[in-house]
């Protein structure tokens, strides 16, 4: 958002201030974007790769990604990565590792999921509002891609458009339209605006065009965190990594 303008230019504050007869405060300094550089330092602590297996026997199955959403060990992660999971295993970049994972709740609707791990004093990410984006947007996007975790990404906003719009998205609800290239692996994967705050949880692609990829409003999920466990998994400590 831009300041609003100030007519007082070639005059001295005092002097404007006097001649108007109002008591007015100094107009902020619109805070400067974080460079795609920043934003990674900042928000790759809270993200995580997510590993599950969907039988006792099977290494690893379904990989994503995950975003910390409170400090007390929960996050947010595309639905189908975790739904017909038998074991889920959390790895953090820092080589943290949790094996002990519950879910929480589900949004079937917007394909998103919360998650929770034994862990406390996580960096929870910042979550920005979707009215504050505009096409346009300049944006990072970091990801598992194609089992390469902690992937960096950058591209633009191209809209916020209702689900309706877009062919087998379902219906109901708001998508982050984005360009920044998401790879199997992505799903769970956090879209990030230029002060470094979560914008979406990235749940999709629309596979007959080029950088159409689209993610979940993460203000319209974030309730839920506040959910009680309705599963635990099994211990995922026999999960190897596929990279």
């Amino acid at each position: 958002m831009q300041p609003s303008a100030r007519l007082c230019s070639l005059v001295p504050l005092s002097f404007c201030l006097l001649a108007t007869g109002f008591s007015q405060s100094p107009v902020a300094t619109p805070t400067p974007p974080l460079t795609p550089t920043q934003i990674v330092d900042k928000v790759t602590p809270s993200i995580a790769v997510v590993l599950a297996s969907s039988s006792p026997t099977q290494t690893v199955g379904s990989v994503g990604t995950a975003i910390v959403v409170g400090s007390n060990g929960v996050l947010l992660t595309a639905y189908h990565v975790v739904k017909n999971a038998y074991a889920v295993q959390i790895h953090f970049k820092n080589g943290e590792v949790y094996d002990q994972v519950q879910l929480l709740g589900v949004d079937v609707r917007r394909d998103v999921a919360a998650i929770k791990i034994t862990s406390s004093g996580l960096p929870a990410l910042s979550i920005a509002s979707a009215a504050d984006a505009h096409s346009g947007d300049p944006l990072t996007t970091i990801s598992d891609a194609a089992a390469l975790p902690w992937s960096a990404s950058t591209g633009v906003v191209s809209a916020i458009r209702l689900a309706d719009d877009v062919p087998g998205a379902g219906s109901g609800y708001k998508i982050i339209q984005f360009t920044a290239p998401a790879s199997r692996g992505s799903s769970g994967g956090v879209v990030i605006d230029g002060q470094g705050r979560g914008l979406g949880l990235i749940v999709a692609s629309l596979g007959t065009g080029q950088n159409l990829n689209f993610a979940v409003p993460l203000e319209s999920v974030t309730g839920l965190a506040d959910t009680r466990a309705v599963k635990t998994y099994a211990n995922g400590s026999y999960i190897t990594t596929p990279w």
